[in-house]
């Protein structure tokens, strides 16, 4: 038999390292973008994200206009923000309107808690 006609040895561990990088390559490139697409979703969706809220720093009786001295921020994670959150830079548009029922010490400050123009007419 002629040695001719038998496969090289370098010729068949080159055959197989270039299959197994063939077959490698695309599901390293798979593992990294998935890895990267969860990384976006997270920094979307704001997982570790904080947002400065509106806070009671006292009873607020129903009836009584909000003021300065009855607001502090607290700082939340956003996926636990309830709807209707007044943000920090939003709290001076509601200074002065009355509140529409008690609000506790330390109670986040809600847009329902203020009377809306339904409620009046």
């Amino acid at each position: 038999m002629d040695t001719r006609d038998q496969p090289n040895i370098k010729t068949v561990l080159l055959i197989s390292f270039g299959f197994a990088f063939l077959v490698a390559a695309p599901l390293v490139a798979a593992l990294v973008f998935l890895n990267t697409a969860q990384s976006d979703l997270e920094e979307d969706y704001c997982f570790d994200g904080m947002t400065s809220i509106a806070v009671a720093t006292e009873r607020v009786p129903a009836g009584e206009p909000l003021q300065p001295e009855h607001v502090r921020f607290m700082d939340v994670p956003q996926r636990f923000l309830p709807s209707g959150h007044i943000l920090e830079r939003d709290v001076e548009i509601y200074f002065g309107h009355p509140v529409s029922q008690d609000l506790g010490a330390e109670e986040m400050i809600l847009t329902l808690h203020f009377i809306t123009c339904d409620q009046l007419c």
